[in-house]
């Protein structure tokens, strides 16, 4: 009776959140499964679950699942409903779009395994997508994992989890170690070019004595120049995990925290081919053993004011206009 009961809440709620007639389209290689594999949708459903916030509407994003949960109402009653931990839309919203992401299986024998990506209106009628949420969901469709696949698509049930520490800054991995000041450089800046869609990897570099300073700094990462294109809505930056080849497309973005002799610096690097480009500019010199240490608030201070005049820069170098405040 329960599950019956349960059966009918969740047709129902995919009756009434458009889950099933909205406009749908898959990426990537699919395995088969009947729907009658994907047991029962735990009640302590954990999943990867990401909201975008956007004009007219939101994205999100939930993953990953079998080919059988997919098949399953149940299962996608569940993934809707999850998505109410967050509220974008101040009253009625629709499922416009449906698209779905499938990666490689884990291991041979495991199946493949889906991301959802909805995109949702806020409004009672389904419409056509303005300018920025349909770049948000092209982006969304674009990003690729940051973690490894994990054995049948992922533990669903959070009581079953197993402690495990949870990264995933793509490839802009975070190094706490001596990083130093390299000097300044330049070779065929204008050979800079960015195509409708550009991968890159990228790394955020600390030195230990700067971690101070550059703690409220190292998360962002190179996310300016995402948030900067974003805004623009005309080509799609793509941080990606996997070391990308140098074949003059692929875009390569380095951001360090330094320290040598002469003080602490903030150096930001790129190439994409033969073209290089690197700034570095110090936010504290090394005091003489008669001057006084400056203020730590004095050097934080410096280093935001620099660091906006680097990134400004590099975009600059890359065709992007960063949005004033």
């Amino acid at each position: 009776m329960r599950a019956m009961l349960r059966r009918s809440i969740s047709l129902l709620a995919c009756l009434l959140w458009g889950c099933v007639s909205a406009p749908q389209a898959e990426v990537g290689q699919i395995g088969s499964a009947q729907p009658d594999d994907a047991g029962a949708v735990p009640e302590d459903l954990n999943v990867s679950r990401v909201w975008i916030g956007s004009t007219g509407g939101y994205i999100y994003e939930v993953g990953h699942f079998t080919p059988a949960q997919m098949a399953s109402p149940a299962w996608e009653a569940a993934r809707l409903a999850a998505r109410k931990l967050a509220i974008f839309c101040p009253a009625e919203e629709t499922v416009a779009r449906r698209d779905v992401r499938w990666r490689e299986p884990a291991a041979t024998g495991e199946p493949s395994c889906a991301r959802v990506v909805y995109t949702l209106t806020c409004s009672s009628k389904k419409k056509a997508l303005n300018p920025a949420l349909a770049y948000d969901r092209e982006q969304s469709l674009l990003e690729e994992p940051a973690l490894p696949a994990a054995r049948n698509c992922g533990e669903k049930s959070r009581s079953n989890m197993q402690p495990a520490v949870v990264g995933g800054f793509r490839s802009r991995a975070i190094y706490s170690r001596d990083a130093g000041c390299e000097p300044s450089l330049s070779s065929r800046t204008d050979a800079f070019e960015l195509d409708d869609v550009t991968y890159m990897n990228t790394q955020t570099i600390a030195s230990r004595s700067v971690l101070q300073q550059a703690a409220l700094h190292l998360m962002d990462g190179v996310g300016f120049l995402e948030n900067a294109v974003r805004k623009d809505g005309k080509v799609h930056l793509v941080e990606v995990a996997r070391p990308l080849p140098d074949d003059g497309r692929n875009l390569f973005v380095q951001k360090t925290y330094g320290s040598d002799r002469e003080g602490r610096c903030i150096s930001l690097a790129a190439s994409q081919g033969d073209a290089r480009w690197r700034k570095t500019v110090y936010f504290a010199e090394t005091p003489n053993r008669a001057e006084e240490r400056s203020d730590p608030a004095d050097d934080a201070a410096r280093l935001s004011e620099l660091e906006k005049a680097l990134q400004n820069e590099l975009a600059g170098l890359l065709g992007i206009q960063i949005p004033s405040e």
